[in-house]
């Protein structure tokens, strides 16, 4: 009954392998590769951050014209960036949605041509103007 009892309790062991190709130096060729593609990465999205800042300081944006008082008087004549949200808000109910232009920039338009007396301006020539003057 005790050999019973021992042969129940032994274990059997099984060894297997695998064949790669794969060598150390592949692997830290990789991981060296991945490193640099990281930095890339991170360069980049700097860089899409500084243009990103730059983007807003030269075009009329929402955010340049929310953070840029001065900018906000000259272009429409209001001193107050609640106020000119709030005509934003009534006005855009009544503009297009399914256009390619925003809302937003559609009003932009809107608003220069009554502030500037161009209405003989076609939209896209002073929307056109009025970027590549910046």
């Amino acid at each position: 009954m005790q050999d019973r009892c021992k042969t129940v309790n032994q274990v059997q062991t099984t060894q297997t392998g695998v064949q790669t190709d794969i060598t150390g130096d592949y692997i830290h060729e990789l991981e060296t590769l991945n490193q640099n593609l990281q930095c890339q990465v991170n360069n980049s999205k700097q860089k899409v951050d500084f243009l990103q800042n730059q983007s807003d300081n030269k075009v009329l944006s929402e955010a340049s014209l929310k953070n840029n008082s001065r900018k906000l008087l000259f272009y429409t004549g209001l001193k107050s960036w609640i106020t000119f949200y709030s005509i934003f808000e009534i006005i855009s109910t009544a503009l297009n949605p399914a256009r390619k232009v925003s809302k937003f920039d559609q009003f932009m338009i809107f608003f220069l041509k009554i502030r500037l007396s161009l209405f003989h301006i076609d939209s896209i020539s002073l929307w056109s103007l009025i970027i590549n003057s910046q």
